[in-house]
């Protein structure tokens, strides 16, 4: 087995001398995981049906990682539409966005900070003189 598609702690385990265990780990250059994708591009504003996902998102299979991101509590609207197919024949399928109130747990999911306006609102950021 190729040792840099290993997991776990031997990852590297026949890695050059001197080489340390982790260095696959800390030098890991793989895109954001699909329903990551999907989400920011939600959490950003824009709204996807299947065609453009696959376009812009290369996620194939759009209505799947919606079904994702919601089992982790996020709710995502959605509406169908109909958009030219193949030789133009209407196709239809589904467009869908992130809901205003689940824009905070998309946040954390994607682990990104509050904005400046929420963070400096915060108890904690308060100064009690």
């Amino acid at each position: 087995m190729d040792p840099l598609k290993r997991n776990g702690p031997d990852a590297l385990a026949d890695a050059a001398p001197g080489q340390k265990q982790d260095t696959y780990s800390r030098h890991c250059t793989r895109p954001p995981l699909k329903w990551k994708r999907v989400l920011s591009a939600f959490y950003e504003g824009e709204t996807l049906n299947r065609f453009e996902a696959e376009r812009s998102l290369h996620d194939h299979c759009l209505h799947s990682t919606v079904s994702t991101i919601q089992a982790k509590g996020v709710m995502i609207l959605r509406k169908t539409e109909r958009v030219p197919g193949y030789m133009n024949i209407p196709c239809e399928c589904c467009r869908y966005w992130i809901a205003p109130e689940s824009r905070e747990r998309a946040r954390e999911l994607l682990g990104l900070p509050k904005p400046y306006s929420e963070a400096a609102n915060a108890p904690e950021a308060r100064h009690v003189a």
